[in-house]
């Protein structure tokens, strides 16, 4: 057992040692549907990610029409074309180098970013072919989690699991459908559960698709600026 521990770490340590230059744009489909209550919401966007930048641009198409402009600064922008209207938002949820497309052009496949939050690799060990990690939480998350789980399978992160500080589940996310675009492997359908306190849950399911990268992304929502003449709103 301890021999399998120590080949663990050192796999996990080959996953951060390789690091192919991420490639410098990336745009993509995006699907999501939320099951809740019995209820499904479906939202269609289409992100359009300057990597090298850290600006990220989603253009939502359903169930209505707006644009989010977020950058690595946590500084967002919510512009609705139809009224000509902007509101301004900044919260460190809207950083894009806290998003999964950032931890996987990134190369952060070994920890999906919990390293940067301060998550301190506990343990590693086998399962199944599984490589699984516990990870502890750095003091700002203290009153959130108790720990996280991530699992690997063939060098590639299936699923994430997260645990209050009582132990209990409250989130699980799931990568597969696994892709490469060129250097980069990207989960094209994401599931994602966040368990509720009265003991009901929340589904998203996401979908990618139309995926271009580097200088097969060109589109002229990159190049996009809000109007000088929006009216700022609450």
């Amino acid at each position: 057992m301890f021999t399998k521990r120590i080949a663990a770490v050192f796999i996990l340590i080959a996953l951060l040692a390789f690091s192919p230059a991420p490639p410098s744009r990336i745009s993509l489909s995006m699907e999501t549907k939320i099951l809740k209550k019995g209820q499904v919401v479906t939202i269609k966007a289409e992100v359009y990610y300057l990597f090298d930048q850290g600006k990220m641009i989603t253009r939502y198409l359903t169930p209505s029409e707006y644009l989010f402009i977020s950058n690595n600064k946590g500084e967002a922008s919510v512009y609705y074309p139809a009224s000509n209207q902007v509101a301004m938002k900044q919260a460190m949820e809207y950083d894009t180098e806290k998003t999964m497309l950032y931890y996987f052009l990134a190369d952060k496949l070994n920890d999906l970013g919990l390293k940067d939050l301060g998550f301190k690799l506990t343990d590693t060990r086998f399962e199944e072919g599984l490589i699984i990690s516990t990870w502890e939480p750095a003091t700002a998350f203290n009153d959130v989690y108790s720990k996280v789980e991530l699992v690997h399978e063939n060098d590639l992160p299936i699923y994430i699991a997260y645990f209050n500080v009582k132990g209990k589940l409250i989130q699980k996310i799931y990568y597969y459908n696994y892709e490469f675009h060129q250097d980069l492997a990207l989960p094209h359908k994401v599931l994602e559960y966040q368990y509720l306190q009265d003991g009901d849950s929340i589904m998203n399911r996401i979908a990618y698709s139309n995926v271009k990268t580097g200088s097969d992304a060109q589109n002229e929502i990159f190049n996009f600026k809000i109007p000088a003449n929006a009216r700022i709103i609450k």
